[in-house]
């Protein structure tokens, strides 16, 4: 079927959320679409009219919960890899996609090899980073509990403010993260601001005091005389070098092109729009138009989280006032999350 072009007036129809037709009322594949430029006004399908949106705290945690996954998969432990497989594998056959699944199980068998082969390494500072996603999520579940009371809040919000005081989050994000997270609570609204100041006083002392101490530590290694190094062991220590900048960019291209892709791209592509986080949060990613994400499109979304980190956080802290709670990569892929 060839394309109808006619100058000064419309060839082509938008009848449906990403449906379009052509002036002998011919269907477009999606190949004849991604061809020619179409009438596409990014407008919502009315079955998502409506629907609650996924709060700000509950996407919070589901991320930390699949960014501490994603840290224990760069561990290339079977004890972790298997059982994610063996869920994808399972929810692929729930959907009776035996194609799917099948290529979960060859991946899965397929590492049984190949991990035993990779080098064995340690990184304190993710083993750090686990421990706190953990911590964070237990309180943040236990806190918006029925039955957290202010003492149990006041409890939660001391494990959550050790953690987060310790973050490059600015007073105000965790301001906004706590104040969602209180308001899912049990506690009266006179309550959640006792509870909130008391937060961030805490967090703001303690970074005071953070930071007089990295001054004298500072102070006290540009007085003392230089040690006996070499230019190259100089030029790897120093903040402005090129090492730690090349050092960078393969830190985020691990990021953009590690563990997280697959993880991302697999779970909301084939299981309905839910990581393991997202569904634990009962949460879950459709697009606007309330069709499937394809594999393509999962990829492209993920890559949204890239973007995030590249606006210095903004691009993900946009939900908390964009109308439909759109992040970067809701943008990026024209998909929202819902609560389910």
């Amino acid at each position: 079927m060839s394309l109808h072009q006619f100058d000064g007036d419309a060839s082509i129809t938008e009848v449906s959320p990403g449906v379009y037709v052509d002036l002998e009322g011919h269907q477009l594949s999606p190949k004849q679409v991604r061809e020619v430029v179409t009438p596409h006004d990014f407008t919502v399908a009315n079955a998502l009219v409506g629907r609650s949106l996924a709060r700000p705290w509950r996407r919070g945690v589901a991320i930390a919960l699949d960014g501490v996954l994603i840290a224990l998969l760069t561990t290339s432990s079977l004890f972790v890899l298997l059982p994610v497989a063996a869920y994808l594998a399972y929810r692929c056959h729930l959907q009776h996609n035996n194609r799917r699944r099948n290529i979960v199980i060859s991946i899965a068998l397929l590492s049984l090899f190949l991990l035993p082969l990779m080098p064995e390494k340690t990184d304190e500072r993710s083993d750090y980073k686990v421990k706190a996603g953990l911590l964070i999520t237990a309180s943040a579940i236990a806190l918006t509990s029925t039955d957290c009371n202010a003492e149990c809040a006041d409890k939660q919000l001391d494990k959550i403010s050790e953690q987060l005081r310790g973050t490059k989050l600015t007073d105000d994000e965790i301001e906004s993260i706590v104040t969602d997270l209180l308001g899912d609570s049990q506690l009266t609204p006179a309550e959640q601001q006792a509870a909130l100041s008391k937060m961030m006083n805490n967090i703001n002392a303690h970074r005071r005091q953070a930071a007089e101490q990295a001054t004298d530590v500072l102070i006290q290694q540009t007085t003392q005389p230089a040690a006996d190094t070499s230019w190259w062991q100089q030029l790897a220590q120093s903040d402005h070098s090129v090492v730690k900048w090349l050092q960078g960019i393969l830190t985020d291209l691990g990021i953009g092109f590690g563990w997280a892709v697959f993880y991302f791209t697999l779970f909301i592509s084939w299981n309905g729009g839910q990581t393991v986080g997202k569904a634990i949060m009962a949460i879950k990613v459709v697009q606007l138009n309330n069709t499937p994400l394809t594999l393509w499109q999962a990829f492209g979304r993920q890559g949204g989280y890239s973007a995030g980190f590249a606006t210095g956080l903004l691009g993900f802290i946009q939900i908390y006032w964009d109308p439909n709670r759109q992040a970067i990569q809701d943008k990026v892929a024209d998909t929202l999350v819902l609560k389910i």
